[in-house]
């Protein structure tokens, strides 16, 4: 196997450098190369214990969409002594991207498939393998089957068929409108020969009822295809309905087993309210109170004009419209110039429900909170309430805070100085609530532009479930934050720093709450983020209070997990245990100090919160916290086990598993981001694709784990299985003075006795750096770096251990495969 590695690094990598060789020189090259590999690649990952049980043979992940001379990886349990597979492809794979069908398949084990072929598996271990696919292989949906001595064994999988992420309605995540939009997110095979997979509505009644995948806006050259949109016919009938996604003849279910949508009659809570037109602050104020007091919601239209205010705040009752004749005709002045800043509003628009703002202009002189605002309050029973269906859309934001002055602690202009610092402000807009929209709005703020956060003490408390599109933000501090929110689409915005201190901006960060995970980030331009970290995109370390051994327990899907209680679903199976997971020691939750006596009380709340096995039996699992983490108990519930119902892999008495915050299948692409930091995908995040982006002036793509050990703060919180695919340096001069690079890194600020992977199951396919470098380091294992180009680099491909002595406890890097790769 090392040969075979060593070989194709050799002849595919090396052919320019090598092309004046004599033959015999050439060979004592490679043997020399051999043997260093066999220092650098062969060493496993964490030591095998000898109490190791031997698994079924499982797999539960494949890196894809890959075609013909392409190497997959795969992921599983029980893989030592396979030494080979067996591919077939999928027939009538359809060959038009308009493809309609007429009628649904029943499932894969209806699937035919044309003659096998063989191909040698290589960097084999309980849990992983690679394999190249045969050059000259037809594109197409492909059936790999394991074998061991010429013998196909269990089990199977399906490369190239769709693999979804997430899906949303236009009314929310289970719903959607007669003549409205369904998206899924996910990976898809976007070769040109192969259509877009159809989305097969079944009504639960019985019949099918397909429709043909329109082609998303976003483009997809070369890479993969993340999201698909589907347009509803008007006439379809109101109902619940069974999705799955086809391909040929393969269907494959959707979010199994929440593959379901509710489609409902188009409808509109802003249509028929009561009506307001209002032409100064008084009658602005009267027609609120007349709303509050009525408790059927209002359309309130401002005239054209000027409407002036100090400490006042519009708080909008529920289901109430506040809407200009345009932004250009009406303007809401708030002048805070003589108001002492603890006497400013903690906003200036918005409110705890239902509401939308819609065509106004907002200036605001001097010091702010926020401008706009959904609110999460918690209620004298103390139950939280959250917004729900907030809209704003074609709104002006002007929040300079400096307006007129000169900066704290310089020489005043007329007397005039600030008092405050750009820090203590809030956001221009900041949400909490659910099924939100931002769209088309112009956002100039002295801090953050767009925050979508976490206000309360449950996930209903999170800006989830959201979308913000086609937005202009101008941002002193950052650009966006999504912070414990999951279900976000952040597309079409363009963001841009106004102040030399700008910093990076958090795309599925875990400050304030459990979760981050099924964000869909695309088609943004971020430039000028040159202050502070520089991240132009990043997630920012989470934090583990637990990381060690622990005993499973239960082993079903708790009754109401499986009771879908909206419209009245019945149970999916009988009432078993609720399955657990208890930790071996008690778990950890201590202040987190940015600086000394500035520090903060993590989060202990981890209802919401995952479970991931990265090391021994089962590794590269994860289950999400049910239940049981508010406390400092050791006993926490899961969503569903590991192994058994659960499916999957059962721990074993070898299985490490690291508690941190939940964040897996999110997508980045398209993005461009111009003149600042990196992108990064840093400190925990399982399933993601960083797909189609452009680095102008940056330090590039990092992929990174975090691995920390202190009295204080204890955090082993790894990547795996990232996909980076045909993204772009395109200029890798940057201000830091090293050039842009792709890092794929296993550790930040490595400090621990943990040795095993903190970033896996990597994969870096038809990306281009220019002037630039690429760097792996640091306890990564289990990597493809593949048809990539270097152009105008001063070094190639740089491997790097982090080992002082030879077998100590230090992070390593393992089996890696390089293939037909320029420039490195």
């Amino acid at each position: 196997d090392e040969f075979v590695i060593s070989q194709n690094f050799y002849t595919n990598n090396c052919s320019t450098f090598t092309s004046t060789m004599d033959s015999r020189v050439q060979i004592a090259v490679l043997a020399a190369f051999l043997i260093s590999a066999e220092m650098l690649y062969a060493s496993p990952i964490f030591p095998e214990p000898s109490h190791r049980v031997t698994n079924a043979r499982q797999l539960l992940w494949a890196s894809h969409p890959v075609y013909g001379n392409e190497t997959v990886l795969l992921w599983g349990s029980g893989l030592t002594g396979v030494d080979s597979v067996i591919i077939s492809v999928a027939s009538a794979a359809p060959t038009s991207n308009n493809h309609a069908l007429d009628s649904a398949a029943s499932g894969a084990d209806q699937v035919t498939f044309d003659s096998a072929v063989t191909a040698m598996a290589f960097d084999v271990t309980d849990f992983s393998c690679k394999v190249v696919l045969p050059t000259g292989l037809p594109i197409g949906v492909y059936k790999l089957c394991m074998a061991a001595n010429g013998t196909t064994t269990a089990p199977c999988i399906m490369l190239n068929s769709p693999d979804v992420f997430w899906k949303r309605g236009d009314i929310n995540l289970t719903a959607a409108s007669q003549g409205g939009w369904i998206r899924v997110f996910g990976r898809f095979a976007s070769a040109p020969q192969l259509a877009y997979p159809a989305l097969s509505l079944t009504p639960r009644s019985g019949s099918a009822s397909p429709l043909r995948a329109e082609r998303t806006q976003l483009k997809s050259v070369n890479g993969t295809a993340n999201s698909l949109f589907y347009a509803i016919p008007t006439d379809i009938a109101e109902g619940e309905y069974a999705l799955s996604l086809i391909v040929g003849n393969i269907s494959v279910d959707l979010d199994d087993p929440d593959d379901t949508i509710f489609i409902e009659e188009h409808s509109d809570w802003q249509s028929n309210l009561p009506q307001f037109y209002v032409n100064t602050t008084t009658a602005l104020f009267e027609a609120l109170d007349t709303i509050r007091n009525s408790s059927k919601g209002g359309d309130i239209l401002l005239a054209r004009g000027y409407y002036k205010f100090t400490t006042e705040t519009i708080d909008l009752p529920p289901y109430t419209v506040l809407r200009g004749a345009s932004a250009e005709h009406v303007t809401l002045i708030w002048n805070t110039e003589q108001v002492n800043i603890s006497s400013v509003p903690k906003y200036f628009v918005g409110g705890n429900a239902t509401f939308a703002v819609d065509s106004i202009t907002i200036y605001c002189t001097r010091f702010y909170n926020d401008i706009i605002t959904d609110g999460t309050m918690q209620l004298p029973s103390g139950a939280w309430q959250h917004s729900r269906g907030v809209r704003i859309r074609r709104v002006r934001i002007r929040a300079d805070c400096f307006y007129r002055l000169t900066e704290r602690g310089g020489p005043a202009r007329r007397g005039l100085s600030a008092n405050f610092t750009y820090e203590q402000l809030g956001s221009g807009i900041s949400l909490h609530g659910q099924h939100y929209e931002v769209t088309d709005c112009d956002i100039y703020a002295s801090y953050h532009g767009i925050y979508l956060g976490h206000g309360g003490e449950t996930l209903d408390s999170s800006a989830s479930n959201g979308l913000v599109a086609r937005n202009q933000i101008y941002f002193g501090g950052d650009c966006y934050q999504i912070d414990s929110s999951s279900n976000v689409i952040f597309e079409q915005n363009v963001c841009l720093g106004i102040n030399l201190f700008s910093r990076g901006s958090a795309a599925g960060a875990t400050y304030g709450g459990p979760a981050a995970s099924f964000v869909f980030f695309a088609q943004n331009h971020i430039k000028f983020v040159l202050g502070g970290d520089q991240e132009e995109l990043t997630l920012d370390g989470g934090y583990a209070p637990y990381f060690g051994t622990v005993t499973a327990g239960g082993g079903g899907v708790p009754a109401e997990d499986r009771t879908v209680a909206r419209r009245g679903r019945g149970s999916h199976g009988p009432d078993d245990a609720v399955p657990t997971i208890t930790m071996h020691s008690d778990p950890h939750f201590p202040q987190w100090c940015s600086q000394p006596g500035k520090c903060q009380k993590v989060n202990t709340n981890w209802t919401g919160a995952a479970v991931y096995v990265v090391a021994g039996q089962g590794i590269g699992q994860l289950r999400t916290v049910r239940g049981g983490g508010i406390t400092y108990n050791r006993t926490w519930e899961l969503t569903k086990a590991f192994g058994g119902s659960g499916g999957g892999v059962a721990l074993g008495e070898d299985s490490i598993v690291s508690v941190f915050e939940h964040r897996e299948k999110c997508i980045y692409r398209d993005n461009i981001f111009e003149d600042g930091g990196p992108m990064q995908i840093y400190g925990g995040m399982y399933h993601a694709v960083v797909a189609n982006n452009t680095a102008i002036r940056t330090d590039g793509f990092i992929i990174e784990g975090l691995n920390h050990h202190s009295e204080i703060f204890n955090s082993y919180i790894p990547v795996y299985f990232i996909e980076t695919l045909y993204n772009t340096i395109q200029e890798g001069s940057n201000y830091g003075g090293s050039p842009a690079q792709f890092v794929g890194r296993g550790y930040y600020n490595a400090s621990s006795q943990f040795t095993g992977t903190m970033a896996g199951a990597l994969v870096y396919r038809g990306n281009v750096v220019n002037n630039g470098a690429w760097t792996l380091s640091g306890s990564v294992a289990d990597a493809i770096i593949e048809n990539n180009a270097m152009v105008d680099c001063d070094t190639g491909l740089e491997v790097q251990n982090t080992c002082d002595e030879p077998q100590t406890n230090c992070n390593q890097t393992f089996r890696i495969s390089i293939r037909n790769n320029i420039g490195m």
